[in-house]
């Protein structure tokens, strides 16, 4: 059996995302991702277990959002629970055994470069559409998309 799972406010959270009440307690977490030498994701320590014993019995599939980079800080995927394929960059990027692969992105390539518009059209697009109110800088995500954040 396959268990795919989303990653962000799913099985990992920031410390601001905890959304815990006032009077519950910190729930016992592990840190799995450092950037710029901090801290900067957690997961509870009872999802670890269950995400290893699931991990165990079917095959364990990751799937982001975040980029090939980002997915790559998660120092849990490298240590205890090791995935034969995430699924990255929203679908862009495949990772087959902690590798990029290359034929999986050669094909998106040639799909964003037949049937999207080119990265300058597509940005000028957004930036119509993002307002300075409530739209920070944009960002783009492995040559693949862009985000606002």
């Amino acid at each position: 059996m396959i268990f795919a799972s989303d990653l962000d406010q799913t099985l990992i959270y920031s410390p601001k995302s905890f959304r815990l009440l006032p009077e519950e307690p910190m729930p016992a977490v592990t840190s799995i991702e450092i950037y710029e030498g901090r801290e900067i994701s957690f997961m509870a320590d009872d999802t670890i277990e269950r995400l290893e014993k699931i991990a165990r019995r079917s095959f364990f599939v990751p799937v982001t959002t975040r980029t090939i980079a980002q997915y790559q800080r998660i120092s849990l995927f490298h240590q205890k629970i090791k995935p034969t394929y995430a699924v990255v960059s929203n679908g862009g990027n495949l990772i087959i055994n902690g590798v990029v692969d290359k034929a999986w992105q050669g094909i998106i390539d040639m799909k964003m470069n037949q049937l999207c518009l080119n990265t300058e059209d597509m940005r000028a697009n957004l930036q119509e559409l993002c307002h300075p109110s409530w739209a920070g800088s944009i960002r783009m995500a492995d040559g693949l998309f862009y985000y606002c954040v």
